[in-house]
C-alpha cells in the first residue's frame, strides 16, 4: 500500500510484547529511511488488532494480501510487488 503497511505477526511465546516489537521496527526502518531519503517515514501511532482464537490466521493473511486489489492498485492481488510471507506460500492462501 502506498501510504501504510500491513504486518501480520505471530508471537512464539506468551510474554512477547507486540508494542515493543512495532516500536523497534519503526525505529530501525525509520532511521534508515531518514538517512537515505531525508524524510520521516512513520506516523507516531499505529493500529493493532489481536486475533481471537476463533479467527483463522490464514483468512486474515488472505484478507491482508488482497488489500492492494481492493484499493485498485492492481487488477489481481498476486501482481502487487510488495506482497509476501515468511511463513505461508501465498499461492496456497
Amino acid at each position: 500500500m502506498p501510504n501504510h503497511v500491513h504486518l501480520l505477526i505471530e508471537s512464539m511465546q506468551e510474554n512477547q510484547n507486540v508494542i515493543k516489537f512495532i516500536s523497534k521496527f519503526k525505529q530501525l526502518t525509520g532511521f534508515w529511511y531518514k538517512q537515505n531519503f531525508g524524510k520521516q517515514l512513520w506516523q507516531k501511532s499505529f493500529y493493532d488488532h489481536v486475533l481471537r482464537k476463533e479467527e483463522d490466521i490464514k483468512n486474515v493473511a488472505k484478507y491482508t494480501l488482497e488489500n492492494p486489489q481492493k484499493d485498485m492498485l492492481v487488477t489481481n492481488w498476486r501482481d502487487y510487488p510488495f506482497l509476501g510471507s515468511f511463513v505461508y506460500n501465498v499461492d496456497e492462501l
